[in-house]
């Protein structure tokens, strides 16, 4: 409860814009909230070059806007671009290893709570103590080494 209290003020809200640039757009949704934000046209990737009006094929219709809040799940997130601008996103973490469950809200992914329950659904009661049975000690290492191996 304390947490979500906090989610309103922790991160800024995020207002994108149809004007915007893809790789503007993923930059400051990064920088707000420390998550991806995937952007596609169609089921590819978009090209980071282009607005967002481009990717929804929007020319010539009025500017579109949207307000994005911590306390917004990651679904009511995907929703709204779909509603706002006609473009579909998904939301991974900071380093692009798996998509966060759309009923976890962008704070809780923040803090990486969809990491905990994942945690305690394999019996350990921390991170930390998941993290002790492997030879990773921080999440972080074990995010670039779950990359690395995709990268290969």
């Amino acid at each position: 409860m304390f947490n979500q209290f906090f989610d309103r003020f922790k991160a800024g809200d995020f207002e994108p814009t149809s004007s915007m640039l893809v790789l503007e757009l993923q930059r400051k949704f990064f920088d707000n909230f420390g998550l991806v934000l995937r952007v596609y046209k169609g089921k590819q990737l978009a090209d980071e070059k282009l607005m967002l009006s481009q990717v929804a094929n929007l020319d010539g219709v009025a500017a579109a806007k949207l307000k994005i809040k911590a306390t917004m799940t990651v679904g009511e997130v995907e929703e709204a671009f779909k509603a706002t601008f006609n473009i579909t996103v998904q939301i991974s973490n900071e380093y692009e290893t798996y998509l966060i469950n759309n009923k976890y809200t962008i704070g809780q992914a923040m803090r990486k709570e969809d990491v905990l329950d994942h945690c305690k659904k394999l019996g350990f009661k921390s991170i930390e103590d998941w993290l002790a049975t492997t030879e990773f000690s921080s999440l972080d290492d074990y995010y670039r080494n779950e990359r690395s191996k995709k990268s290969h």
